[in-house]
């Protein structure tokens, strides 16, 4: 586990500002930014619907039905 998330985060960091450096000519910084602010909401709303959902409803002594 700890190598797989390892990888992936090296992956992540090698590459993302690649992929985000090509997005600075299309939009400047500022729209490259507010391009990560909304997936960051995007990402931290998903969380919170899949994974927020079954520890509240484990809480509550329901199974989730997941």
């Amino acid at each position: 586990a700890n190598s797989t998330f390892y990888i992936f985060m090296d992956s992540g960091v090698g590459i993302g500002p690649v992929i985000l450096g090509g997005f600075i000519p299309l939009t400047g910084y500022k729209g490259m930014y507010l391009a990560m602010m909304i997936v960051a909401i995007f990402c931290t709303v998903l969380y919170h619907l899949l994974h927020g959902r079954t520890v509240h409803l484990r809480k509550a002594g329901m199974n989730s039905p997941l």
